[in-house]
């Protein structure tokens, strides 16, 4: 019945997460960051070179983890270049003979199933510790990622007018002031959002929902356009939303009944990685029990090892039905999605 399947154990539900995601942001921004602990520091490591990271990922995300790698690998200089995932992938296709990144951090695991020809299979020790591995290492899991329903109370202060379920938004009560959305074709989160809500009602049901959306460039965008009461409604991943709540912000983050959008971040090695020994360093860093008590505190995530702890204040996902979403390729999103916005637009 339904109340089975709402209650299936998280690695099952875990095991049917194959929608696509990005970590977060979509806006294009490189920057470098060199370390600066001493080399003597305990548990400091001799490697050196360079490491070039791929990411989607925010500097909420990013900076406080490559500030515990510095400390551990003092020597390695980390490049991070920041673009919308769909930019991104882009990017590592064209430069397959000729990689320019190391990782690729952000996107589900069928993302990197899809496109299995230009990542590097590795076997991390810290893949056993997972509440789901690749058998080859082809991808390796970090963050369970929900992106609930995102309302600014300065706009929205009546409850009665907020949307309580994913099937609510395409009702013309919220045509005139919009819902803020992101562009799948750009963003991995925008790719997530619309193929869970598609899975749960159709792809006709999202031409209705875009009838009610303004289409940002990004998830970036599309966070801000609530944060700042642009538009009342949006979505935003959980972390950043509760950084919001922390913050003392006009928000309020909705679970919705129907289906909770969900995710599984992962990172992987870029094929022909011109630092190969840097890259497999930095997955190892990443599985480990050191890096996810940071992804917990202060990064608010859901770690992905078995024995991490939930973040203060978070509810356990399974008591939230989340939405199992159709295992459909980014590229087979974008099309489905790109009819719908033409429909919608067309109307």
């Amino acid at each position: 019945g339904i109340e089975m399947k709402r209650f299936l154990s998280i690695a099952l539900l875990l095991m049917m997460l194959l929608s696509l995601a990005a970590c977060g942001g979509d806006t294009s921004a490189g920057d470098s960051s060199e370390g600066s602990a001493p080399a003597g520091e305990e548990g400091a490591s001799s490697a050196s070179g360079d490491l070039v990271i791929y990411t989607g990922c925010g500097p909420e995300i990013t900076d406080p983890i490559l500030e515990l790698f510095q400390e551990t690998y003092p020597d390695i200089n980390v490049e991070i270049i920041k673009a919308g995932s769909g930019e991104l992938m882009a990017r590592i296709q064209a430069e397959v003979e000729n990689p320019g990144g190391d990782i690729l951090l952000g996107g589900e695991p069928y993302l990197f199933e899809a496109n299995a020809d230009v990542f590097e299979p590795y076997v991390s020790e810290t893949d056993q510790d997972m509440i789901l591995s690749h058998p080859e290492g082809l991808w390796h899991p970090w963050s369970v990622m929900l992106t609930p329903i995102a309302v600014n109370t300065d706009r929205l202060p009546d409850e009665a007018d907020w949307p309580k379920n994913l099937g609510d938004l395409a009702d013309p009560k919220y045509a005139a002031d919009k819902i803020a959305f992101c562009d799948p074709g750009k963003s991995g989160t925008g790719a997530t959002i619309a193929n869970n809500i598609a899975s749960l009602y159709g792809w006709e049901y999202i031409t209705e929902m875009l009838d009610n959306c303004e289409v940002l460039s990004g998830s970036d965008p599309m966070f801000d356009a609530v944060k700042d009461g642009t538009y009342p409604i949006g979505f935003v991943n959980e972390d950043l939303g509760l950084k919001w709540l922390e913050a003392g912000l006009p928000i309020e983050l909705i679970y919705p009944e129907d289906g909770v959008i969900n995710t599984v971040d992962c990172l992987s090695i870029i094929k022909g990685a011109k630092n190969m020994d840097n890259a497999k360093l930095f997955i190892d860093f990443f599985g480990s029990p050191e890096n996810h008590a940071v992804l917990v505190d202060p990064i608010l995530r859901r770690s992905t090892r078995t024995d991490a702890p939930l973040a203060e204040g978070l509810t356990p996902t399974t008591e939230y039905n989340l939405v199992d979403a159709d295992k459909i390729s980014r590229d087979d999103i974008t099309a489905q999605y790109n009819t719908a916005y033409e429909q919608s637009r067309a109307n």
